[in-house]
C-alpha cells in the first residue's frame, strides 16, 4: 500500500505544479544560471571548484548541457518535488504516526505535494537549492529510520553539497528517534547509528570553513544586521511562514517584512502569541507525539535560515519546503484521527486549486512581479523588478511608472534610478499605478 500511496502523491505533485513548466527564467535564475559560465559546461563547473553548492551547480550544468531552455530546468524541479512527496509518504509509513490511522502516509504525501507554499521551491528554478537538498535530507532520514546509517551518511553528504543548510540533519534525526520512530527512544545505540552522519557534519564544517566563498558570505552576513536584530526579525518571519502554511494571506516571492531594530509593542505581542502557540503545540504533543515532532523538525529545519544568522532577506517561502514536512505529517495524523474523509477531501481540494493558481504567477516575469507588487506594495525592490520586467517586455511607460514607484518608496534606490535614466526620462513625474 505504501508504494501506491507514494506513487499517488508523486502524481499529485506533478499535476499540481505542471502549470509551471511553461515559465521562463526568473529573478536570480539569470544570475546563477543564465549568466554564470560555471554552470554552462562540465569544464566550467570543475574550474569553479571548490565553490558554493557543488552538487546543485552540477545539476544546473547537466541541465544546461542537455538544453539551455528553461523547460528542462523546470522538468527536473518538478521531478524532484514528486520524489520528495513520495519520500514523505515512506517516512510517514515508517513512523509511529500510523497509529492515528492507515491513511496517514498518503495524507502526509498529498499535503506536502499540493500545498501552494511549496511553489517557490519547485516552479522558481533557483528554488532547486531547497528541493534538491530536501530530497536528499528526506532520503537520509528514511535510511536512518530503516537502520542504514552509512546510506544515511552518504545522502547527508550529498545534501550538504546541494545546500549547506542541510548540515542540521543530525538534529533532525534525533528528533525522529525521539518522537517519530516506531520505537521512540534516544539511547547509546541511537548515537552509534548517528556516528557516520556526525562524521559527515564535521567534515562538512571543515570544508565550508576552507572554502573562500563561505568566508565572504559570513562577512556579508555579519554586515547585514546584528544577531539580536535578526533574532527579533524572526518573530515576523516565523509568523509569516506559519500564516501562509495555514493559507492565511497570499504567497509572495519577495515578502514585505522589514528587519526589526529593537522591541516594539506590536512585535512583543506577536512574539508572545507565537510563544503561546508553540507552548500549546508542545502540550498537545503529550498524547499526540506528531505535534512535538512537527515543532522540533520545524525549528531544526529553519535553524540555518531563520534564527541567529543574518541573511539579506528576512524570510523566503522556500525555506519552509523541508522544514514543513513534519507539520504535514502532523496534520495528516490529525486528519486521520478525525476519521472524517470529507474534511480531508475538502482540505486537499482547496490545496489542489490554490497551487496551480499560484503557479500561474510564474508564467512570465511581468506576471510574477505584478502579483508580487500586490502582496508587497511597499517594497522598492519589487517595483524595480517589475519595472525591469516591463521594460524587457517593451512596455516603457509602464516600466518608468514602476521605477518611479520604487524611488518614491526608497529615494536612494540606485538600480531604479539607473534603470529610469536608461529609459531616457528624468523621472520627474510620479504616477499612481502600473497597468
Amino acid at each position: 500500500m505504501t508504494r501506491y500511496a507514494a506513487l499517488l502523491a508523486a502524481l499529485a505533485a506533478v499535476a499540481a505544479q505542471a502549470v509551471g513548466l511553461v515559465g521562463p527564467f526568473q529573478f536570480d535564475d539569470w544570475r546563477v544560471i543564465v549568466d554564470d559560465p560555471a554552470v554552462h559546461s562540465l569544464a566550467g563547473w570543475w574550474t569553479d571548484q571548490p565553490g558554493l553548492r557543488p552538487l546543485l551547480k552540477l545539476s544546473y550544468a547537466l541541465n544546461w548541457i542537455a538544453s539551455p531552455a528553461p523547460f528542462g530546468f523546470h522538468l527536473v524541479n518538478l521531478l524532484l518535488h514528486a520524489l520528495a512527496s513520495a519520500l514523505v509518504v515512506h517516512l510517514a509509513a515508517a513512523s509511529r504516526f500510523v497509529a492515528a490511522g492507515p491513511a496517514v502516509p498518503l495524507l502526509a504525501g498529498l499535503l506536502f505535494a499540493l500545498h501552494p507554499l511549496q511553489t517557490e521551491a519547485v516552479t522558481y528554478i533557483s528554488g532547486r537549492s531547497a528541493s534538491l537538498a530536501a530530497v536528499l535530507v528526506l532520503a537520509a532520514t528514511l535510511a536512518h529510520a530503516r537502520a542504514r546509517p552509512w546510506l544515511a551518511a552518504l545522502a547527508f553528504a550529498a545534501a550538504v553539497a546541494a545546500k549547506e543548510t542541510a548540515i542540521v540533519l543530525p538534529l533532525a534525526l534525533l528528533a525522529w528517534d525521539r518522537w517519530a520512530a516506531a520505537e521512540p527512544r534516544v539511547s547509546p545505540g541511537t548515537l552509534r547509528r548517528l556516528a557516520p552522519s556526525l562524521l559527515v557534519a564535521l567534515l562538512a564544517l571543515i570544508a565550508i570553513a576552507a572554502t573562500p566563498v563561505y568566508g565572504w558570505l559570513a562577512q556579508v552576513s555579519a554586515e547585514t544586521r546584528s544577531l539580536a536584530d535578526n533574532l527579533l526579525s524572526q518573530i515576523d518571519a516565523w509568523s509569516y511562514l506559519l500564516a501562509r502554511a495555514a493559507l492565511v494571506g497570499p504567497p509572495s516571492i519577495d515578502p514585505e517584512i522589514a528587519p526589526a531594530h529593537g522591541w516594539t509593542a506590536g512585535l512583543a505581542l506577536r512574539g508572545a502569541l507565537l510563544a503561546a502557540a508553540a507552548s500549546g503545540v508542545w502540550r498537545l504533543g503529550r498524547n499526540r507525539p506528531w505535534w512535538r515532532f512537527a515543532l522540533v523538525w520545524l525549528a531544526v529545519g529553519l535553524l540555518p535560515t531563520n534564527s541567529l544568522i543574518p541573511r539579506l532577506d528576512v524570510v523566503n517561502e522556500r525555506a519552509f519546503y523541508l522544514a514543513g514536512a513534519g507539520l504535514w505529517m502532523a496534520v495528516a495524523a490529525e486528519l486521520a484521527a478525525l476519521r472524517r474523509a470529507a474534511v480531508a477531501a475538502a482540505v486537499l481540494g482547496v490545496l489542489a486549486v490554490a497551487t496551480p493558481l499560484r503557479c500561474l504567477d510564474y508564467r512570465s516575469e511581468v506576471a510574477l512581479w505584478t502579483a508580487t507588487s500586490r502582496t508587497s506594495p511597499g517594497k522598492a525592490r519589487v517595483w524595480n523588478n517589475l519595472g525591469y520586467a516591463l521594460q524587457l517586455d517593451g512596455r516603457r511607460d509602464a516600466a518608468a511608472d514602476a521605477y518611479r514607484r520604487a524611488l518614491a518608496l526608497e529615494p536612494g534606490h540606485a538600480k531604479a534610478a539607473a534603470n529610469l535614466r536608461d529609459l531616457g526620462t528624468d523621472g520627474a513625474a510620479c504616477c499612481t499605478g502600473v497597468p
